[in-house]
């Protein structure tokens, strides 16, 4: 949901390549694997203000000039390695491989003392009531020099560059389509107890406000541009037992504009919606994080979603 300074708070890069992007304030799929290049994964850095910024890349080998890139931004007081790791966010190296495209997951700040290569790091995103929000990072930086490195590094192609971010990597990933606004696709579950649907006070402790998830999508909603009657459609439901259900909004571009989709995950919590989310939750966690969603796979729907909207290329 979109932080109260981030309305007003302008972002600085140059990021008029990013096309399109999906804004899990929850984000993940499996994929069905023939047989696909090696994948090659690497840890790389770059300088920013004499910074050193670390990052992974997850590149399937023999891969031709001309593929896309793919940012992934973890959430916060989490890193680089640990998303790769996560139940549902871990099959996007698989979707790397089958679809061919460039994996690129940096690794934020830590909130106390700026370490950059942490294993508890958070972005950036404008919130300046929060913690994190204290932060003099230039993530915003960051984030356009590593698309322009791997533009460079490994001739990709320019107009299909996509974000994607959980949490407070969906925040940031809001942060850097404030100033190039572009097709974006947002989830959020209703019974999230982290970033609440109705809005107000990110939890656990000082993590700063939010606008509730209809403010939100309706500030996008104007920003971009789009026919405010939307085509709305249910998702299939999967997973009967999972107490969720889940509803699509796509709201077509009107000139010059870009389209939004917004999906509602009915019951649905702090996860991103994977068929990979734990079955199985103590009171203790869906009290914290409340309940998976397992009727979709977040990468799937980001993945789809991002090869619809290659036209709204900046």
């Amino acid at each position: 949901m979109l932080s109260r300074q981030q309305q007003f708070k302008r972002a600085r890069a140059r990021c008029g390549q990013w096309i399109a992007a999906i804004a899990l304030t929850l984000a993940s799929a499996t994929f069905v694997l023939a047989a696909t290049p090696v994948l090659k994964l690497t840890l790389q850095s770059i300088s920013v203000a004499g910074v050193k910024r670390w990052f992974i890349v997850v590149k399937p080998e023999s891969l031709p000039p001309g593929a896309p890139v793919v940012l992934l931004l973890h959430g916060g007081t989490q890193s680089m390695h640990k998303v790769l790791d996560s139940h549902a966010l871990s099959a996007w190296s698989q979707a790397a491989k089958a679809q061919g495209f460039i994996l690129v997951v940096p690794n934020g700040t830590s909130a106390k003392g700026g370490n950059t290569a942490g294993n508890r790091q958070n972005w950036n995103d404008g919130r300046s009531d929060s913690a994190a929000g204290d932060q003099v990072a230039d993530d915003v930086t960051f984030l356009t020099l590593l698309v322009d490195w791997a533009l460079r590094e490994y001739g990709a192609d320019a107009r299909r560059v996509f974000i994607t971010g959980a949490s407070n990597g969906g925040m940031m990933t809001y942060r850097m389509l404030i100033e190039w606004p572009t097709a974006l696709l947002i989830v959020n579950g209703t019974a999230d107890p982290v970033m609440p649907w109705s809005g107000g006070r990110i939890a656990p402790g000082n993590r700063g406000t939010v606008l509730s998830a209809d403010a939100t999508k309706r500030w996008w909603l104007q920003t971009n541009h789009v026919n405010q009657t939307p085509a709305l459609s249910d998702l299939p439901d999967l997973v009967p037992n999972d107490d969720c259900r889940m509803q699509r909004e796509d709201f077509p571009a009107l000139p010059g504009g870009a389209p939004v989709a917004f999906i509602t995950m009915q019951g649905g919590g702090h996860y991103a919606p994977s068929q990979l989310a734990p079955q199985r939750t103590g009171r203790l966690v869906k009290r914290i994080v409340g309940k998976p969603c397992r009727d979709a796979e977040a990468v799937d729907l980001a993945w789809q979603f991002f090869q619809q909207s290659a036209e709204y290329a900046r």
